[in-house]
């Protein structure tokens, strides 16, 4: 596919519309960093355009990311977590040189943070003499700090896994950049629009659509939809009986080395007027008004897995009575994986290409998708020296009931489980299942309601009566989701914990476990192409 450059129509960054009420700081590159985690997401603005303020940095449940620092040879450098309170008062953590349960530096110099799972925790900082750097620091809304100094604590960076609460929807609005920095809604086409319908150049070219290649999630990304933030000068910007299609392609790589989307197709997407979700106008700097949506894109089925880098193609801004122009980001010099969008455009002879129309300037498309990390494990508490296993269940010796072994807090009336998700579906269908469960395990039902603030769920188990010949025995039972198996089994115990030791019931083998297509379906073992089996992807002949 060819690309080139129109550099005439460049335009100048100081000239677009901001996202929220002041403007964004652009990103003076430092001397001193570290990069953007390979493979994580910023939480983003939601599809009512109500943004919150704060720069999360969206991770999987109780994984590690890597902070990899850039700097001269032999700068010393420090790693700090800074934390603030009410008043605005900053406790700065030295990490430096020291390995705590939840972080670590290797001998190159990399922080490693891990992060719990429904929770958030201060980015890191970098320091270098009086010199430092935090992700996302250019972030108008947590700087400068005078200003209402009982919202920092709110407001200061963070990594975060899950939800906070557990009452918040699994879903979040996620993306590659954070588009509180950086975000713009107008650019150089001749209408006045960054990306969307229109033509370029005096008319010289015609755009028909905008193609974003994107990293490989850190984890298997479960999406429900996808939308862009978009802007118009019509209250119709797209007509009744007109759609826009959406494709997510795998990523190939041509001779020279130029990254373009592949011919396997992931997912496909449709958005029609009645896909629009109106958010409160914006004016330019000129005092000119535009209305802003929400462009959602839906999937035929109910969503789709990410685990590899990939491509989005929107396609459709060429066709009669489309008046759309989409956000983009400004690339930061910390993300040295993403590529500025390529507009899909039309010559006037008829010609199709795909051009970079802002050359050096460095700009992505902002690509929101309702997503999350899957995570389905039994609850374990992780204190600082101690860990309570909450996923441990024992029955009465008649299989009638069972309660959580562990002395710390509540009991539960069986085994707990954490989930980034619910149980059972609107339609009452499981969006969770377990393996490994012994014959003697007659079944369970699920109890997602008694401890839903605390976001726990809780499996009940009922089983066959303990044998007098039996001392006791012990079954490991993973839990799927969306992509993942749990690595924390639940575990139930009937009889003498200490002789089920030695009668246990493992967790099946891999080559058991579900298999599910890229669909998230599950699917039977001859099933043909693309499978997604305890985490890990292959293709099936």
């Amino acid at each position: 596919m060819f690309v080139m450059a129109i550099a005439t129509t460049a335009f100048s960054q100081s000239k677009a519309v901001y996202v929220g009420k002041q403007s964004p700081k652009k990103a003076a590159q430092k001397t001193v960093y570290y990069l953007k985690p390979a493979g994580a997401l910023f939480e983003a603005t939601p599809k009512t355009g109500k943004m919150v303020g704060t720069s999360y940095l969206y991770v999987p449940g109780y994984s590690t990311t890597k902070f990899a620092p850039v700097a001269p040879k032999s700068t010393q450098l420090f790693w700090h977590q800074n934390i603030y309170d009410m008043n605005g008062n900053c406790t700065s953590f030295d990490r430096t040189g020291q390995t705590g349960k939840s972080f670590s530096i290797d001998h190159e110099g990399n922080f490693y943070l891990t992060s719990r799972f429904n929770g958030a925790d201060a980015l890191p900082t970098i320091v270098c003499g009086t010199d430092s750097f935090t992700l996302s620091e250019e972030n108008p809304h947590w700087g400068p700090l005078d200003y209402d100094l009982p919202a920092v604590m709110y407001w200061y960076p963070r990594i975060k896994s899950g939800t906070l609460t557990g009452t918040e929807t699994h879903i979040r609005p996620l993306q590659f950049t954070d588009d509180k920095v950086n975000g713009y809604f107008l650019g150089g086409m001749d209408n006045g629009y960054l990306f969307g319908s229109g033509t370029i150049s005096g008319g010289q070219y015609t755009s028909r659509g905008v193609q974003q290649i994107l990293e490989k999630p850190m984890a298997p990304l479960w999406v429900e939809d996808i939308f862009l933030t978009a802007i118009s000068k019509s209250s119709t910007p797209l007509p009744k009986g007109i759609e826009l299609t959406m494709l997510i392609t795998n990523v190939e790589t041509d001779a020279q080395g130029v990254k373009k989307p592949g011919s396997e197709i992931l997912a496909e997407l449709k958005c029609t007027a009645d896909n629009l979700e109106a958010n409160d106008p914006i004016n330019d700097n000129n005092g000119k008004t535009y209305n802003k949506f929400a462009a959602v894109f839906y999937p035929e089925g109910k969503g789709f897995l990410i685990d590899k880098e990939f491509a989005v193609i929107v396609r459709g801004f060429d066709q009669a009575g489309v008046d759309m122009g989409l956000s983009g980001v400004g690339i930061p010099y910390y993300n040295k994986v993403l590529n500025p969008a390529l507009c899909l455009i039309t010559t006037k002879d008829g010609n199709k290409k795909t051009a970079n129309i802002y050359a050096d300037n460095n700009i992505a498309l902002g690509v929101t998708f309702s997503a999350k990390f899957d995570y389905a494990n039994g609850y374990v508490d992780e204190g600082s020296a101690t860990s309570f296993n909450y996923g441990l269940v024992q029955m009465n010796n008649e299989g009638t009931m069972g309660q959580t072994t562990c002395t710390q807090g509540m009991v539960f009336p069986g085994a707990v489980a954490q989930l980034n998700g619910t149980w059972y579906d609107e339609k009452k269908q499981e969006q969770y299942t377990l393996s490994g469960v012994a014959s003697w395990i007659k079944g369970y039902t699920i109890d997602e309601e008694s401890y839903k603030d605390y976001g726990l769920t809780v499996v009940k188990f009922t089983c066959e009566a303990l044998p007098s010949n039996v001392q006791g025995r012990k079954c490991d039972i993973l839990i799927h989701g969306k992509g993942v198996v749990s690595n924390k089994p639940l575990t139930v115990v009937q009889g003498d914990i200490t002789a089920g030791i030695d009668n246990i019931n493992k967790p099946t083998l891999q080559k058991e476990y579900p298999m599910y297509n890229a669909a998230g379906q599950r699917v039977q073992k001859g099933y043909k192409g693309i499978v997604i089996q305890n985490g890990m992807k292959r293709v099936n002949k």
